[in-house]
């Protein structure tokens, strides 16, 4: 049950930090169209 629930939050917090970097990248592109 423990490892269960670590694994979530693992998965939980991996997933978030992904959807951050992908979100951080599209503002970028939205803020310096000159890239």
């Amino acid at each position: 049950m423990i490892d269960t629930a670590r694994t979530r939050i693992e998965v939980m917090s991996s997933k978030h930090a992904s959807d951050m970097l992908a979100y951080q990248l599209e503002n970028r592109e939205h803020l310096a169209p000159w890239s």
